[in-house]
């Protein structure tokens, strides 16, 4: 330990910056860390924000199909939007297409 005390005594600078120098990279890398994962985050929630607008572009397409393929006798509920086609028929629909999602509620 004497020897340690020596070389500490000697260069007491040098090894203070070395420590200080290490904290320093240890924070830097934890940062850096930090926003790997951040920008992962962000990335997850664009994905999900875009299947959700595929999604609801599917589901208002379909609704179209629906009213076009059958002519009168709508309810004014779908022509409106505030309903869906049957979930029979959606369900068809989205698994001919290859879609392997389902909507959970129908208005």
């Amino acid at each position: 330990m004497a020897a340690l005390g020596f070389v500490v005594a000697d260069h007491g600078f040098a090894a203070i910056a070395i420590v200080l120098w290490c904290m320093a990279t240890i924070v830097f890398a934890v940062g850096v860390v930090a926003a790997i994962l951040d920008a992962h985050a962000e990335g997850e929630r664009l994905r999900e924000e875009r299947e959700r607008v595929r999604r609801a572009a599917i589901v208002k397409q379909l609704r179209q199909r629906y009213l076009a393929t059958h002519p009168g006798g709508q309810a004014l509920s779908i022509i409106t939007g505030m309903a869906r086609p049957p979930k029979p028929w959606m369900d068809a629909q989205l698994e001919a297409m290859g879609e392997t999602w389902r909507l959970d509620s129908y208005r």
